[in-house]
Formats: structure tokens, sequence, C-alpha cells
């Protein structure tokens, strides 16, 4: 989704037979990494593992779209969000997106005994978190490419 995303996002054309196969193995190791940092962060207090969420988002998007390995995907997202504004824009977003489908299950909660209210809840989250997703990268394409035009510019 993420290449696909990127490729739509510059005007080109991405045959689904492109998936980013090759990375898979550096994603999983990426989403070992940044769960390992954000449980360490928490340990100390729940702020910390929440900055180093926020900070190591945009990972994924570096694995996949430009081939990096981890290790230098999670330190270039820490580069791409080290603006306080960056790190808060994207705290802001986030927390509405996950706020929502949080309120649903919580009004539907009271129905837990009814066999229907557990599909629409997977369903709901499952869709939130492919429009996080999306978000992600979306956000990812514009910081990476507005902070490449002020590096040309200097």
């Amino acid at each position: 989704m993420i290449a696909r995303i990127d490729a739509v996002t510059r005007h080109e054309s991405l045959p689904l037979q492109t998936a980013p196969l090759e990375v898979f193995g550096d994603m999983v190791i990426g989403e070992l990494l940044v769960n390992a940092l954000v449980v360490v962060g928490s340990a100390f207090f729940f702020l910390p593992g929440i900055y180093i969420g926020l900070r190591s988002v945009y990972y994924k998007q570096i694995i996949v779209l430009h081939k990096a390995r981890p290790i230098d995907a999670i330190r270039e997202s820490f580069r791409l969000t080290r603006s306080p504004r960056e790190v808060f824009r994207i705290f802001l977003l986030l927390a509405a997106s996950y706020s929502l489908p949080l309120a649903i299950e919580y009004m539907l909660t009271p129905m837990t005994e009814a066999w229907w209210i557990h599909p629409i809840g997977v369903f709901v989250s499952t869709t939130f978190i492919a429009w996080i997703n999306i978000y992600i990268t979306l956000s990812f394409c514009d910081v990476a490419s507005s902070q490449a035009a002020s590096q040309r510019a200097v």
C-alpha cells in the first residue's frame, strides 16, 4: 500500500506485481525495533513511549520507498520528525484517528452480548488502521519532499 500511495502522489502507475516483498524482512525487524523502543520508553514513563512512537512513525515508508535498512530507517524517521511542530501535528491527527474507533467501541460495549457487534468493531478498527497508514504515507511524502526542497534551496 505504501508504494502504491507514493506512486499515486507522483502521478505514476505501479503494477501490483511490484509489491515490496524484498523488504518484508526489514519491515518485520523495523517493527520489532520500534516496538522495543516504545516499550522501553513507556517503562520509564508513558510519554517517552508515545514520543518515540511519533518520532519513528515514518520508518515503514523509508524501508519500502528508499530500501533502507531498519536502523537507518528509524534514524531517518527521527530526522524527518525533529521539528516539535511536526511531532505535534502527527500526534493530533493520530489521536483524532484513533479516538473515533475507540468511541465507537465504547458505544457498542453495552451491546456485546449480540453476535453481530464484534464483526462491526473489527471492521471499524481495521478500516481506521488502513486510513491511518494512508495518512502516514501521505504525510511522509509531504515531509520528505518539503525537506528535500529546502535542502536544494540551501
